[in-house]
């Protein structure tokens, strides 16, 4: 019986170093976990955007884009529906 006491105790002992160790340790963890996860967004972004030089004061940048024609359907082209006129 002694024997299991002992252990009751140390087993107690070990759970309230384990919850107040995991209670200063957690937060620290978890602030270099998203720091390194902020870290690397931030290298995949820059990676990701265009590198163009900066304009310079008074310099227009035009994109051009040109329209798509309008097209449109002929005659014999498009769906074709069978139906039937209903006599009331």
């Amino acid at each position: 019986m002694d024997s299991f006491l002992k252990f009751i105790f140390i087993f107690i002992l070990i759970v309230i170093a384990i919850r107040i160790l995991f209670r200063f340790l957690f937060p620290i963890i978890i602030k270099r976990f998203a720091t390194r996860l902020q870290k690397r967004f931030q290298q995949n972004m820059d990676f990701q955007q265009p590198q163009e030089p900066p304009a310079t004061e008074g310099e227009v940048k035009i994109e051009y884009a040109p329209e798509k024609e309008n097209q449109k359907i002929r005659d014999d082209e498009g769906e074709y529906i069978d139906y039937e006129e209903i006599k009331k």
